[in-house]
C-alpha cells in the first residue's frame, strides 16, 4: 500500500498493472479505514509469502536441498526453447555416483543420503551461476549448461569429476568418503533437438561410461 498527498497517475496505473503494490491512499483518508486495508494487506503479504514457500517445497529435492526432477524437466524445455529460439549451443550431463549402492549397504541409508548431500553441495558449488543442477533420482544429478557446446561442456564435466575424485567429503558416522562420479553428455543441436531425444542421448553416454570402467565422462 502506498499512502500519499501527490501522486503520478500512470506510474500508479504501472505499479497496479505490474503487481507491485496492492492499494493507494491519497488525502484525506479515514484511519479507521486505512487499519482495515493495512490489516487486508499484511494477510495478503503473509498469504503470498506462504504460497511462495510452498512453490519453493514443490520444486526442492528433501534430501540434497537441490532442485528435483519436476523442476529439471520444466527448466531443460525452457532453457532448449531459449537456445533454439537465439541459436546457440547448449549441453546436458547426467551425473552417476559411482558403487552409491556399495556404500549404502556399509554404512546404511542415512548415511548415503549424507554423501549424497555432500555430492549435492559440492556440484553445486562448482557450478554455481553457470548452469542448473538438480538431483535427476537415486544417486544421479543432472547439469543444464546454457551456451556450452560439446567440447565446452566435456572439458568442464571432466574438471568436475576430476575436482570430486580428489575432495574429501567429511561425513558425520563415517571416515572421510572420497567418490568418483560417472558421467554422460549429450549438447543440442548435436545429439537432439528436444528434451527427451537429449536425455535419453545424455543417460546412453552415461551407460557406456559406467560399462567402460566409471569415474569418467563419456559422450553421446
Amino acid at each position: 500500500a502506498i499512502l500519499s498527498g501527490q501522486i503520478d497517475l500512470a506510474q500508479i496505473s504501472d505499479a497496479i498493472n505490474n503487481g507491485d503494490i496492492h492499494k493507494f491512499f491519497l488525502k484525506p483518508w479515514e484511519n479507521d479505514y486505512l487499519a482495515l486495508q493495512m490489516q487486508e494487506a499484511l494477510q495478503m503479504h503473509r498469504t503470498l509469502r506462504e504460497k511462495a514457500h510452498y512453490e519453493q517445497l514443490a520444486i526442492t529435492d528433501p534430501v540434497t536441498q537441490l532442485t528435483n526432477h519436476r523442476f529439471f524437466q520444466d527448466q531443460f524445455r525452457l532453457e532448449l526453447r531459449k537456445a533454439a529460439d537465439a541459436k546457440t549451443p547448449l549441453s546436458l550431463v547426467i551425473v552417476d555416483v559411482d558403487n552409491f549402492k556399495s556404500f549404502n549397504d556399509r554404512f546404511g541409508h542415512p548415511e548415503g543420503d549424507r554423501l549424497l548431500f555432500r555430492v549435492a553441495n559440492f556440484l553445486q558449488e562448482q557450478v554455481k551461476n553457470r548452469g542448473y543442477v538438480s538431483r535427476y533420482g537415486g544417486e544421479e544429478f543432472t547439469v543444464i549448461l546454457p551456451g556450452f557446446d560439446l567440447n565446452e561442456a566435456a572439458g568442464f564435466a571432466d574438471e568436475l569429476r576430476i575436482r570430486l575424485e580428489r575432495t574429501s567429503l567429511a561425513l558425520p558416522s563415517s571416515s572421510p568418503a572420497f567418490v568418483t562420479i560417472s558421467a554422460g553428455l549429450a549438447a543440442f543441436p548435436d545429439h537432439g533437438i528436444n528434451a527427451p531425444e537429449l536425455i535419453e542421448a545424455a543417460d546412453r553416454a552415461l551407460y557406456q561410461a559406467k560399462r567402460q570402467g566409471r569415474n569418467q565422462v563419456a559422450l553421446a
